[in-house]
């Protein structure tokens, strides 16, 4: 009887995901997973993943989207040897949501607070898209992607599995495209 083998990769992390306070976090994972399918783990998607979760009930209870953009900045920066310093090493950063309003709430947020976020990041400057946040931070230049886990077809609120099924299939065709595998 074969035994089950936990996927390995070498090499950096690709993808660096956050996940919003809205969106269920994904499974736990002992590494045994590569035969369970229903299993909504890490190893589901198509490249090595970090995933950072901003927890509902606690910290990011409330938080405005701006801070939650901000937090996700400081973050990628913190980790800059892995995710912006190694040469040939794509890295994506995504930002996994339901809220359709994401964007555009966060660009307004930052707009009415930007002398503040200006007073304390001097070195930051931020552009907001439709689908994605131009960051340049000194000498860093990156983009934040954003993800809208929508419902089903009608809009209805889908269960915590099928929303982390489509966040996968998203992130997984997102990485596709940008040849990150």
């Amino acid at each position: 009887m074969p035994t089950k083998k936990a996927r390995s990769w070498s090499g950096q992390t690709r993808a660096l995901i956050l996940l919003d306070a809205n969106m269920p976090p994904m499974d736990d994972c002992d590494g045994d997973c590569i035969d369970e399918g229903s299993h909504l783990c890490m190893h589901r998607f198509g490249c090595p993943v970090e995933i950072i979760k901003c927890d509902s009930s606690g910290l990011f209870r409330g938080v405005p989207d701006s801070d939650v953009v901000l937090y996700f900045i400081h973050l990628i920066i913190s980790k800059a040897d892995t995710f912006l310093l190694e040469p040939d090493v794509k890295s994506l950063f995504i930002i996994l949501t339901r809220d359709k309003d994401f964007i555009e709430d966060a660009q307004k947020e930052w707009k009415e607070c930007s002398a503040r976020k200006k007073r304390l990041n001097p070195h930051l400057k931020v552009e907001f898209y439709n689908n994605h946040i131009e960051i340049r931070f000194m000498t860093f230049f990156f983009d934040l992607m954003v993800v809208t886990v929508a419902g089903d077809e009608n809009g209805a609120c889908q269960s915590q599995y099928k929303n982390r099924q489509s966040a996968i299939k998203l992130v997984n065709d997102i990485l596709f495209l940008n040849g990150v595998r």
